[in-house]
């Protein structure tokens, strides 16, 4: 309880765990005694439960000492309906479920290819690797089913089925950090795998010892081949400075509204950079708030970090709040192009 209170402070897609808690506890209890014995689980729960709230107590003790902006950020994401609709990366609830389950091992145990990667490799490859990834992974979960010890199949199964199925209801971009509390499964399960190839044998020639040796060198050599490290950095932390600096000087130390286009990112890393370099930008407050558009200001940047995107009529609210207005400049940077806006 009180590791799950911190994971939840770590990131908010923990609450998936805290299902897969009380389900794998709830089903070994079952296992256990033949039937669910309620009051043993009650007992259980409530005691998971004062762990996390110690575990999540500094968060609760800031959002008590701040008037809870968190909880007021998480209700309003939750309840804002632009906010649900214009950044759905998923429309069906077996999409994120089979990008979910098939990232879990590629990614992590077998490197796989991120999306931007896929045009230097030829495509029957990428097929041909992806499908040896699938079989892999079928295969350590029929291995894992199998297992004598009824207790651990339940951990692991509850484990992989629900914290897979519970990301068909995510519709926003999954980033592979929000399969942070996965991230030991896989491991176990191929390990598990590989230990159970290791026991085959054909009368006295454990041949499975052999099997076990390759798959292991070959996932670790590819794996030791792949490493990130490998790779230039992108510094994308050093970039956004960069970038937040050349706006400053076209802003002609005047005030001015920014605005972000991008598939997936959000402006915070900028809005930091700004407010340390001391050239904060103002934001565009509601109508109901700002009837004398006070909030506006005579330039709008815009950054696209989508290549194709067209921030003239965007309905992005930084945008549109800004009102009629047309491109009077634009710069091409290495990783972005800046867009400055002035009102027809």
């Amino acid at each position: 309880g009180i590791l799950l209170g911190i994971c939840l402070q770590l990131h908010y897609i923990s609450l998936f765990l805290a299902v897969i808690v009380a389900v794998s506890l709830f089903l070994m209890n079952w296992n256990r005694n033949g039937k669910p014995k309620f009051l043993q689980l009650g007992t259980y729960y409530l005691q998971i439960f004062v762990g996390f709230l110690i575990g999540f107590s500094p968060f609760l003790a800031f959002e008590v000492r701040h008037g809870f902006p968190n909880f007021k950020t998480i209700f309003g994401f939750i309840t804002n309906d632009t906010v649900q609709k214009s950044y759905e990366t998923y429309h069906l609830f077996y999409e994120p479920i089979a990008d979910v389950f098939f990232r879990l091992f590629a990614r992590l145990v077998y490197a796989f290819p991120t999306p931007n990667q896929y045009f230097h490799l030829p495509s029957i490859n990428l097929q041909i690797f992806g499908l040896l990834i699938i079989i892999l992974a079928v295969a350590a979960i029929v291995a894992l089913v199998r297992h004598k010890n009824k207790q651990a199949v339940i951990i692991l199964s509850v484990w992989l089925v629900l914290g897979v199925l519970l990301f068909g209801l995510y519709k926003k971009p999954i980033y592979d950090y929000y399969l942070v509390f996965l991230f030991p499964l896989p491991f176990l399960l191929m390990g598990h795998l590989i230990a159970k190839i290791s026991e085959l044998k054909k009368k006295k020639f454990r041949y499975g010892i052999i099997l076990s040796i390759i798959l292991f060198g070959c996932i670790f050599m590819y794996n030791l081949w792949n490493m990130p490290f490998r790779n230039e950095p992108n510094k994308q932390k050093e970039q956004v400075k960069k970038i937040v600096a050349f706006v400053i000087t076209k802003t002609d130390k005047k005030p001015f509204n920014f605005a972000l286009l991008s598939e997936a990112n959000s402006d915070h890393a900028y809005k930091y950079y700004f407010e340390i370099l001391g050239h904060k930008p103002v934001m565009i407050d509601i109508p109901t708030r700002d009837p004398k558009r006070t909030t506006v200001t005579d330039q709008l940047f815009v950054v696209c970090e989508d290549p194709k995107c067209v921030p003239q009529g965007h309905p992005l609210f930084e945008i549109a709040g800004f009102g009629s207005a047309v491109s009077h400049q634009n710069w091409q940077l290495p990783a972005v192009k800046v867009y400055k806006l002035v009102h027809e």
